[in-house]
């Protein structure tokens, strides 16, 4: 699954096509707007009509479609805070038909992760929430409503990224908690893998499971197996091997191999932003000629992966080409109709986790999802903009604010201990209620959330 840099498809790519390369994944930079990627995905598939174009998008905080003015849907947490599972489906269905208009394949997501620590910088509000029952019920209806589009399925992070503090791109996240405590929390959502077409492994090291980091080790596909109930017969793709925790140690091309050798079925280079493009596949084909010249991975075994690969492959391509895409609006317009109903009124209830459940009003919940980094902590949600975005300084790298917004006397930080996250603000003693910006006039979308993609549309 590799990246290329920019909005042209580079010559070394279509030789790569023309050679046989499985996937291309499509990333924020290659995607401006809708309409450069879904002429990029048709000049893809031109090329080589077998090859998954997928997409990291999630909704929420990670956009690659509407990098540039933020997601026109809510986050996990905010669907799991509502608990509808009927809105959770439709939500996934309008964005799978976005990305069917799109001519994309494979879409990274859902989320399985069980968010249980108030203080994890990378999932936080991407989680359905922390209790694992509520997380496996809406990662299964969102998945139901992007397969009802044609779209492919990736259920993250494998075997669960959501009791950490600490963010993979950055370093190792280590999960301290006991096989049964493990198993319990952030194992069990993963029995909806059969019914997901991909699984995607984490860069976790989680001692009471096994030596090593779960994308690249070997005990990781065989606790895929057991927390599904039998052997599982889906993709399972690395997270990206680009990130810190990996290319510290072991390195690149010796992650690539190392996670063939743990039981992947697909590499996912990573971004090309900090990397040459063309010497990242590179480093890693010949890593594995390497491994396969050596001994180290039987030659047949990798022609069998790669058999069974394709054949998977080809099924969602199929699946893309049978399910139409929706004709009856261009594909950077407001989503589906079917995604009407509201937020408004419903009681959301404070649950636990890296970040608030959205408050129960009739207020825009998230819009644009571009993070500061640093956010100062001077920093809070009142503002008029309909850009703005709630702000918790338990995961600032991970919450947004606009640039117009003004600043605010600084809020307590929030009183951190497992399993919570409380804050005051209002004078009023701890709450979960977050000032957020109303909306513009009514729209026919989902009319509790700011939408900057509609607003922009011609």
């Amino acid at each position: 699954m590799a990246p290329f840099t920019g909005t042209e498809l580079p010559g070394w790519m279509a030789g790569a096509l023309e050679a046989g390369l499985a996937s291309v994944v499509l990333f924020g930079h290659n995607t401006p707007d809708p309409q450069t990627a879904a002429g990029l995905a048709r000049e893809i598939h031109a090329r080589a009509e077998h090859c998954v174009v997928a997409i990291d998008e999630e909704g929420g905080d990670v956009t690659r479609l509407q990098a540039a003015t933020g997601s026109s849907l809510p986050t996990a947490w905010a669907l799991g805070a509502a608990d509808d599972i009927e809105l959770t489906r439709d939500v996934g269905k309008a964005l799978g038909d976005l990305l069917a208009a799109c001519d994309l394949d494979l879409d990274l997501a859902p989320v399985l992760d069980v968010c249980t620590d108030p203080a994890n910088p990378v999932i936080g509000t991407r989680a359905f929430g922390d209790d694992p029952d509520r997380v496996a019920n809406h990662a299964k209806a969102f998945a139901t409503g992007l397969m009802e589009a044609g779209l492919g399925t990736c259920a993250k992070h494998f075997p669960g990224h959501g009791a950490t503090a600490t963010d993979s791109h950055t370093a190792l996240p280590l999960i301290d908690l006991g096989e049964r405590e493990f198993a319990r929390e952030h194992l069990a959502p993963w029995r909806i893998a059969p019914w997901l077409d991909s699984v995607m492994t984490a860069h976790v090291l989680v001692p009471a499971q096994g030596e090593g980091p779960a994308s690249i080790s070997t005990w990781s596909r065989p606790l895929l197996d057991r927390a599904v109930g039998g052997t599982y017969q889906g993709l399972v793709i690395t997270d990206a091997l680009d990130m810190a925790a990996v290319t510290a140690d072991p390195g690149y091309g010796e992650s690539a191999v190392r996670a063939i050798e743990a039981g992947a079925d697909l590499l996912c280079l990573g971004t090309s932003l900090r990397r040459d493009d063309q010497q990242m596949l590179r480093e890693v084909h010949d890593a594995l000629l390497d491994a396969v010249d050596s001994g180290r991975i039987p030659r047949q075994r990798l022609r069998d992966r790669a058999a069974r690969t394709r054949d998977r492959l080809r099924s969602l391509r199929t699946r893309r080409r049978f399910v139409p895409a929706p004709r009856s609006r261009t594909p950077w317009t407001a989503p589906s109709s079917s995604v009407r109903r509201p937020l408004r009124g419903r009681s959301v209830p404070a649950t636990r986790g890296s970040s608030p459940a959205p408050p129960a009003s009739s207020t825009c919940v998230y819009g644009p999802s571009t993070p500061p980094e640093p956010v100062p902590s001077s920093w809070s949600t009142p503002c008029a903009s309909a850009a703005c975005r709630p702000w918790s300084p338990s995961t600032p790298t991970r919450s947004m604010r606009h640039p117009s917004c003004s600043p605010s006397p600084a809020c307590p930080a929030p009183t951190r201990r497992r399993g919570s996250a409380s804050r005051s603000c209002s004078g009023a003693g701890p709450t979960r209620s977050w000032s957020t910006p109303a909306c513009p006039a009514p729209r026919p979308i989902i009319a509790a959330w700011c939408s900057p993609m509609a607003q922009a549309a011609p």
